[in-house]
């Protein structure tokens, strides 16, 4: 190395293997100072820190490298980092844009990101492969406009402010006055309402979100407009100039303000070829369709009389309809009259062919001719909206990205309906949204748009380039790749070209194949369990015998099974893997399904069947509209598989395929949905040979044939708790393999005794059915495994409450700010104390007589005024708070607020707001409810005599709190915690419980800080006894008796009466209860003053005896209080602390 300033030499020798020698002498260079001005200082908007990666897990851990970057090298300017980040780094398919005006603002953003705590911020993943794709720019029409729009980027973007002066330039001297004046009026004097105010406004906005979106390097794939939207629309294309889309604007919006007041709109919830009846119904002269947006929504608009009447008809209808809030009766018959004016207002216009491809929403179909002269301008305003249509045109042209340009978005579910109607999900971004902070909205969605596939133009964020800095290194995600030789991997996985159930041809004179039923090629088996049982599903065997089929025709035959008959369930248990053998006879086309043990060797029958080589005749399409009208009753789907699991059925996730099912009378229609990589076999290591063969190995999943099966449970009344199991299948057509997403239609044929019978047909969205199936015959589900019923039965209903001692909490996570609701007793001041000593900053929430801040961080408010508590939240922004305690319910006993109904409504609001929170963005906040002594722990803790008595008054708040962690759990993450009367020994460990993020949803804490679980176990018979000696609780008898036995007795017509009769004191048995009463009240009509003794014997007062499933039940003919009624063979009541 030189001394001084001279340049360092370094010499590379290279001496060839072939013969090649060289020597290569390098100097070091003197690096040119960087004289642009730095990106920091000349930079305007938000910074754009673009972060991708190859997986989730690495994009997570890439975030949380760049946050430590961004800390410890705070001297590297900002803007060289983003330069470096966007044009220095492959932009992979796992990608994150962090945003946001300063350092300060990315380092949040990041470390939210690395904490899995972002899914908020703008991330999303790429189909592997996929170019950069624009977005569709979508023109909304009237409604979403509002006082204040644009303002802030008139104020900070000086491309929007430059093309809205340029259009009131000439708007002023089209129609005289300034839109920019009009939009620029405070919010009691603004018009914005007014039509020929808003949609000149609209159109401003619009065209200047235009050149912003350019400026920054996204430009549109096609463009759509919504009724008044086609104007920015024809303009954006190329179709109108500058000059003439603003004269369209003003005319158009001046001849409506003509007929404002006139006719109304209302929106409904009909398809087109539904509400075409109403229009011939009540008169297309008075009513037409308005905007046909989606396959199931839709706008009329005309006469208001006349709409009165059809929404009263669609309310009797149970259909769903809004009057819209509009001035006048867009499109309607009241247009008709404008036409000449229209015409002559617009007879100069110069139309032009589109630069860009233009869907019109007259026609629902792309322009690319000069269309947009008046005579369109005319239909515009006269002819429906036919959004859907112009949008399944855009989708059946491969568009599928869309960026909806207006000042709120109001379309983006019509989008997806469309779509999802044509071919899939759709992708949706929005340029601004209302009294949202309009710069951070304008670019949260350009990091939308890069995040889903369309990024910037990264030289017009950085004009001025950058200096390059080494960024941080990339986080590899470590994987081992084992070699290994053919003969071992078939004896680990098989033969690549085995079907996973069907397995290998053997070696054998007969035709069979082996398969060990093993969980790496049927990753779900698991989720199939039937009364805590794995079995394989009967859907399995239809595989096989399709599987079967294919070998047999090699695969040129659609043919199908006949007199499928399922003999034995399956039972695959832990640590055993049975094998699957399938035994075939050409000549009768029979196939047997077998099973046995490994080490085993006697073979079960599970299954056997007829194979038809035989392709059945397609029948025609299915009409999905009319299956949904013959089937109205919608089914909740989580109920339908709770109601499954009570029943013995308990699937897991992969087994819960149907996303939508409804009924009807004897059929039922359900939409499956199942996992597309359920379909590939599993593999480790796949080849590419691997995957394209692994394509083709299933031809009906399990899965999605289960989920058909489980559908027809849908007809069941939801008082039938029987469960039902498929037994044998007559027929089943196998047209083709049906996709990951489909429908199912069942009806329901024939009812005998335990035994019902049903067809089924599976088809996809066009309606086309790729499988019959006939005579399916399902039977009532008993019990598994030689169990008892009846001790079955009875264990699986009876459970009890423990309190299980938790480990104490050392670890906090949390910190932030805290919204502390104050009791009137001041219990919650400690812990507000404790909360602020730990350095947290804390808003006291009090109960008063209005809302009102009485000093920094100290509110009060009404209880039961929902209006108050969220003034609260937006005061404090409770979008920025970590947690929020609710500490009123504490507050309830005998004296106020009894059966604590008023805490309860106040917990609700204060849910509500807390979910309002976390809907706005703030998904780390946590809400908990306090209660004290409402749980009885104490013996959990070893004090079975502690006579503390339960908080009756505070077990409403209980139900609240854990209704709202079982509905609302993502959203608040709601945690119960009941302190003890004493609360100050327990402080600290709230403060742990508060700060840890736990899991737990129900904690109570007691002595100096134990933390006792909520848990609900089952239990025997056994241990529910009660007290050895009753009589322990020193009875008061009843006329000196302290125990009865009602029982039926013969009369003399052979019927039975139940009677009282004194019976000695003696424990109860096995099958008889001993009923403690603590307060018997026995009369007709109004309650006498003083209990009446019970009646020393004779008929007891009649009864109405209710057989209910083999249990009776008894219902009094009068009022019988405290008195709990069981039809078991005797009944005995024992009368203790009688009042």
């Amino acid at each position: 190395m030189p001394e001084g300033e001279q340049p360092p030499l370094a010499g590379v020798n290279s001496f060839g293997y072939g013969g090649t020698n060289a020597h290569a002498i390098l100097q070091g260079i003197e690096i040119a100072p960087h004289t642009h001005p730095t990106a920091s200082t000349a930079h305007r908007g938000h910074w754009f820190l673009p972060v991708s990666a190859r997986s989730e897990q690495a994009l997570r851990e890439l975030a949380g490298r760049y946050h430590r970057f961004l800390v410890e090298n705070p001297s590297i300017d900002l803007g060289d980092i983003c330069w470096s980040a966007t044009t220095r780094r492959t932009h992979h398919h796992f990608r994150l844009a962090i945003l946001g005006k300063d350092r300060a603002a990315l380092l949040d953003r990041l470390a939210l990101f690395a904490e899995g705590k972002g899914a908020h911020l703008p991330n999303g993943r790429l189909p592997l492969g996929q170019e950069p794709e624009k977005p569709v720019f979508v023109f909304t029409g009237m409604g979403p406009q509002w006082w204040a729009m644009g303002r802030e980027l008139l104020t900070a973007e000086l491309v929007f402010r430059e093309m809205a002066e340029r259009c009131d330039a000439i708007f002023q001297e089209i129609a005289g006055w300034s839109i920019l004046e009009e939009m620029g009026r405070d919010e009691q004097d603004s018009r914005i309402t007014r039509t020929h105010i808003a949609q000149p406004a609209n159109f401003v906005l619009q065209v200047a979100l235009v050149d912003l979106w350019q400026s920054k390097g996204i430009t549109p794939s096609a463009i759509v407009g919504h009724s008044v939207g086609e104007v920015s629309a024809a303009y954006a294309s190329g179709a109108l100039s500058l000059e003439d889309a603003l004269a369209v604007s003003y005319h158009r919006s001046r001849l409506q303000r003509t007929v404002a007041g006139q006719g109304r709109m209302l929106a409904v919830g009909l398809s087109e070829e539904e509400a075409e009846a109403l229009l011939g119904k009540y008169g297309r002269g008075k009513i037409s369709f308005g905007a046909i947006n989606s396959p199931a929504s839709l706008t009329l608009s005309g006469d208001g009389e006349t709409l009165e009447k059809v929404a009263e008809e669609l309310e009797t209808r149970d259909v769903f309809n809004r009057f819209l809030q509009v001035e006048l009766a867009y499109h309607s018959p009241i247009m008709d009259g404008l036409r000449d004016g229209m015409s002559s207002a617009l007879a100069d216009l110069e139309p032009q062919a589109p630069s860009i491809p233009l869907y019109s929403t007259v026609t629902g179909e792309r322009i690319d001719t000069q269309m947009h002269d008046a005579s369109y301008w005319c239909n515009n305003i006269r002819q429906p909206v036919r959004f859907a249509k112009a949008i399944q045109s855009m989708v059946k042209a491969g568009h599928g990205f869309f960026l909806e340009v207006g000042p709120h978005p109001v379309l983006g579910g019509s989008i997806e309906e469309n779509v999802s109607a044509v071919r899939g999900k759709a992708r949706v971004v929005f340029s601004l949204k209302r009294d949202e902070p309009e710069i951070d909205t304008f670019y949260r969605a350009l990091g939308e748009l890069y995040t889903q596939g369309c990024p910037p133009d990264w030289s017009a964020l950085h004009p001025d380039g950058g200096r390059f800095v080494r960024l941080p290194l990339y986080p590899w995600q470590r994987q081992t790749y084992w070699r290994e030789s053919e003969e071992s991997r078939f004896d680990r996985l098989g033969s690549r070209a085995d079907h996973p159930l069907l397995g290998h041809r053997t070696n054998a004179p007969e035709m069979a194949w082996e398969q060990p039923v093993n969980g790496q090629f049927l990753p779900w088996l698991s989720d199939h369990r039937i009364q805590d049982l794995v079995i394989l599903p009967g859907a399995a065997y239809v595989e096989i015998g399709l599987a079967l089929l294919d070998r047999v025709a090699e695969g040129q035959v659609a043919g199908g099974v006949e007199d499928l008959h399922f003999e034995h369930a399956l039972v695959v248990t832990s640590g055993n893997e049975p094998i699957l053998r399938t035994r075939y006879d050409p000549k009768r086309r029979i196939f047997t399904i077998y099973s046995r043990n490994v080490g085993g060797h006697a073979w079960t029958l599970h299954a056997r069947g007829h194979l038809s080589l035989v392709a059945s005749s397609k029948t025609k399409p299915l009409n999905i509209s009319r299956l949904r009208r013959h089937c109205p009753k919608s089914i909740e789907v989580s109920i339908l598989y709770k109601r499954l699991s009570q029943r013995g059925m308990q699937y897991g996730e992969a087994f819960r395929g149907i996303r939508e099912i409804r009924r009807g009378h004897d059929e039922v229609l359900a939409r499956i949905v199942t996992d597309p990589e359920g379909d590939l076999l599993s593999m480790e290591n796949p080849s590419p040979k691997d995957d394209e063969q692994a394509k083709l190995v299933w031809r009906l999943h399990p899965t999605r044939l289960d989920a058909a099966f489980q559908s027809l449970l849908g007809i069941l009344d939801a008082g039938d708790d029987r469960s039902f199991i498929p037994v044998s299948i007559g027929r089943l057509g196998f047209h083709g393999r049906p996709g990951p997403e489909c429908w199912a239609h069942g009806r329901l044929t024939r009812r005998e005794g335990r035994d019902i019978s049903a067809d089924i047909d599976l088809f996809d969205d066009d309606g086309v059915i790729w499988v019959e199936i006939r005579d399916l015959r399902l039977r009532e589900l008993e019990n598994m495994g030689g169990r008892a019923k009846e001790a079955k039965d009875l264990m699986d209903w009876i459970h009890r409450v423990d309190w299980e001692e938790l480990p104490p909490l050392t670890e906090r996570r949390f910190a932030g700010r805290w919204l502390l609701f104050m009791d009137r007793g001041g219990r919650m001041e400690s812990l507000a104390e404790r909360l602020e000593a730990e350095g947290i900053a804390i808003t006291r929430a009090f109960s008063g007589e209005a809302f009102a801040e009485i000093e920094e961080g100290r509110f009060t408010l009404r209880g039961q005024y929902p209006d108050d508590m969220r003034a609260l939240a937006d005061s404090i922004e409770l979008t920025q708070y970590q947690g929020v305690v609710y500490g009123w319910g504490m507050d309830c006993d005998a004296s106020q607020d009894p059966d604590g109904s008023q805490s309860v409504i106040d917990g609700i609001h204060c849910s509500h707001i807390v979910y309002d929170a976390h809907d706005k963005g703030n998904n780390r906040i946590r809400f908990f409810l306090l209660t004290q002594g409402a749980q009885s722990p104490d013996q959990s803790l070893g004090d079975s005599a502690s006579d503390t008595p339960v908080n009756v008054a505070q077990a409403s708040l209980i139900g609240l709190g854990r209704t709202i962690a079982a509905e609302h759990y993502y959203y608040t993450r709601c945690c119960l915690i009941d302190l003890p009367a004493d609360v100050e020994p327990v402080i600290d460990a709230l403060v742990a419980e508060l700060l840890c993020d736990g899991v737990e949803l129900e904690i109570a804490l007691r002595g100096a800080g134990q933390r006792l679980g909520y848990r609900i176990r089952r239990c025997a018979l056994e241990d529910l006894q009660g007290p050895d000696n009753p009589a322990d609780s020193q009875p008061l008898m009843l006329n000196g008796r302290d125990a009865f036995a009602l029982e039926r007795q013969p009369d003399r017509e052979g019927g039975s009466l139940w009677q009282w009769r004194q019976a000695a004191r003696e424990p109860a048995k096995r099958g008889e209860a001993t009923i403690h009463v603590e307060h018997a009240i026995v009369g007709k009509g109004e309650a006498p003053a003083t209990p009446s003794p019970l009646p020393r014997g004779g008929q007891f007062p009649p009864f109405t005896d209710v057989p209910v499933s083999g249990i009776g039940r008894l219902r009094p003919e009068y009022p019988l209080r405290g008195v709990i009624c069981f039809d078991l063979r005797r009944l005995m009541i024992e009368v203790g602390q009688a009042q």
